[in-house]
């Protein structure tokens, strides 16, 4: 009866697509089995894919299944590296080839009996050659990486906003408009206050593409169906949550490249690519999405809540607490009302008085001529530290560059690196504690004529991050009377540079209004 052998022909990049590199492996491996006599029970080919990225083989994994089942006695291959790479794949195959009386003949190279410890021994000695020459490529490509990261090159995959250009070494990235300007909207609509559950799902309800998806349209349909043969999931259209926070977040938006991301955050580097984001901006998302609030699971997150004087912005005049939202009838409907969260209920209000006479101080207050400037304070305060950032960035990057060309010793590097280390650690600290979470541009708007219908137009995060913004705290006092009506003077305002100016103070409004 003659031996029986399976043919497997792997080639990590075809270039072509033609399966040439293949093709002239199973010519030559066809040809041994025919002069050996063997039976060759099937011919597994696989094309373009590579053994050391930790990718599914499909393949790899049905010559597995014939030597498991001992239907085959020979592994013809071109070489014994096109089979195992790794020094996992070389440890599973010399043990469990050798349980079952299988070898690996190479067409080119040496044999490997792995039916005696002799032969596995020899085995594993042989092909340790092969696992070194993949973990010194990788190196080789990691050392190349890294280079590009320090000179603030991109590599790799072009990401989402922009496209590529050129061919080679003359290859660049040139911004998508399209998918620039969506990158812009998420972020200019977070930093309004929006959440990104809202936006997230606005994305889908417009149908826009999911970032993943959209790179994934680019590829050639040709190309896409070679990668979902080898096992690839083509992206979902749809957006999540986490989409929104990984896109805006990314330091590419503000073309900065990030060497050694994982050692204390990193050395930034200038991209060589154009900015989709300003850098200011990118600062204020990143400490927006950073801050230590977001991450509580006690109540919902700021983004999340649902009416404006709730969780901290509104309080109880009487024992201080926090204001809650409850249903109350009234003469003519039912109206929300904000009641306080204690367990006597000491004060409430009608939500909606509340909130309109909250929004016409809002708008009444940035139309005073200091409103601006009042803001950009703590701004400019941010812009500042930042340029301080960037100053002792690069006193550490000019160090550590004089040391690689010797000019300072590793000693002086060091005494360097200890002295501005720590203050650039507490800048940034600093720094984000400065940053405004929200946009300047959205507070001019509400300074503007078109103020009150900015502000109606505006989501319930989005007025609750102004309000946040202007330190503003809103307590519902006892009322003098009882019966219908409203008292605006029941209701004290303050921000956080004093209380509310009389200015700003709207007159009482005795429309007929729920009781309070």
């Amino acid at each position: 009866m003659a031996e029986r052998a399976v043919l497997y022909a792997r080639i990590s990049v075809d270039k072509t697509g033609e399966q040439i590199g293949v093709n002239r492996q199973l010519n030559e491996m066809r040809a041994m089995a025919y002069a050996r006599g063997y039976e060759v029970v099937a011919e597994i080919v696989e094309n373009d894919i590579t053994a050391s990225k930790g990718l599914r083989r499909p393949g790899y994994e049905q010559v597995w299944e014939l030597v498991r089942s001992e239907r085959v006695d020979h592994v013809i291959v071109w070489q014994s590296s096109r089979l195992m790479r790794s020094r996992r794949d070389r440890a599973e195959v010399i043990n469990t080839f050798g349980q079952h009386n299988v070898d690996v003949i190479a067409v080119k190279g040496p044999s490997l009996d792995l039916r005696s410890a002799y032969g596995r021994g020899l085995a594993d000695m042989m092909t340790a050659f092969d696992s070194m020459e993949g973990e010194v490529k990788a190196e080789r490509v990691s050392a190349a990486i890294a280079d590009l990261a320090r000179r603030g090159r991109s590599w790799g995959y072009v990401p989402y906003g922009w496209d590529r250009e050129g061919r080679g070494i003359d290859a660049r990235q040139v911004v998508n408009h399209h998918e620039a300007a969506v990158v812009r909207e998420l972020v200019d609509r977070l930093l309004a206050g929006e959440s990104l559950n809202e936006l997230y799902r606005d994305m889908n309800a417009r149908d826009e593409p999911a970032p993943a998806y959209a790179q994934w349209m680019k590829i050639a349909a040709e190309a896409r169906e070679q990668r979902v043969a080898k096992g690839r999931k083509p992206p979902t259209r749809r957006w999540a949550k986490s989409t929104v926070r990984t896109l805006v977040v990314r330091d590419a938006n503000a073309a900065i490249r990030r060497y050694r991301k994982r050692d204390n955050g990193g050395t930034e580097m200038p991209g060589d690519w154009e900015p989709i984001v300003e850098r200011a901006k990118h600062d204020r998302i990143v400490a927006l999405l950073s801050a230590p609030e977001r991450r509580s699971h006690n109540g919902p997150r700021p983004g999340a809540r649902k009416h404006l004087l709730t969780h901290g912005i509104g309080k109880c005049g009487v024992c201080g607490g926090m204001l809650r939202v409850a249903r109350r009838n009234g003469r003519r409907d039912q109206a929300l009302i904000y009641m306080c969260a204690g367990p006597r209920g000491c004060t409430g209000r009608v939500m909606r008085a509340v909130d309109e006479l909250v929004g016409r101080i809002v708008i009444g207050r940035l139309a005073m001529p200091d409103a601006l400037d009042w803001m950009l304070g703590d701004d400019e305060r941010a812009r500042r530290l930042s340029d301080r950032c960037d100053e002792l960035q690069q006193r550490l990057d000019e160090a550590a560059d004089s040391q690689a060309d010797g000019k300072i010793t590793i000693r002086q590097l060091e005494r360097i690196t200890a002295k501005l280390a720590p203050e650039l650690e507490a800048t940034r600290r600093e720094r984000d504690a400065a940053v405004q979470s929200l946009d300047l541009e959205v507070l001019r708007q509400l300074a503007g004529p078109r103020a009150a219908e900015t502000w109606d137009a505006m989501p319930v995060s989005a007025k609750r991050a102004v309000l946040e913004t202007l330190g503003m705290e809103v307590v519902l006092m006892p009322r003098e009377k009882h019966g219908p009506g409203f008292e605006p003077e029941s209701v004290l305002v303050s921000w956080r540079n004093g209380h509310c100016p009389e200015a700003v103070k709207p007159e009482p409004d005795h429309r007929q209004l729920p009781h309070d």
